[in-house]
């Protein structure tokens, strides 16, 4: 699914790590992608250090894969970390007072074929 930027075209444009279109928000230094990203056996960077206000995972598997989620600059371990079963999410933001998590995410799953939706804002 391709990403749509939601501000103007004279803003700054960025490509996250899967080559999408990325928008800068101006000075608070956001960026917003929805998209999806097939996941296998072997660990992979889903998303880039960046400024974030919230995100959210979704296993959207359809064949039974389980993805594991890692924080941080390590590769993603199967069924260590935050383990997410088809149609589980992982959501982070900037509500009561915590701060969203900015640093790399890796995923890795049970088998090949397992998809991740991704939105952030």
């Amino acid at each position: 699914m391709p990403f749509t930027p939601i501000n103007s075209a004279s803003e700054a444009v960025k490509m996250d790590v899967f080559g999408n279109t990325q928008t800068d928000l101006g000075s608070i230094g956001d960026y917003t992608l929805a998209d999806t990203q097939t996941i296998g056996a072997t660990s992979v960077k889903i998303l880039d250090a960046q400024k974030r206000k919230e995100f959210s995972l979704v296993n959207t598997s359809t064949g039974g894969q389980i993805i594991s989620l890692t924080f941080g600059m390590k590769a993603a371990v199967a069924l260590t970390g935050i383990v997410l079963s088809p149609g589980q999410t992982y959501i982070a933001s900037d509500d009561s007072g915590f701060k969203c998590y900015e640093g790399p995410i890796s995923a890795i799953a049970s088998a090949a074929g397992a998809t991740i939706a991704i939105f952030v804002r």
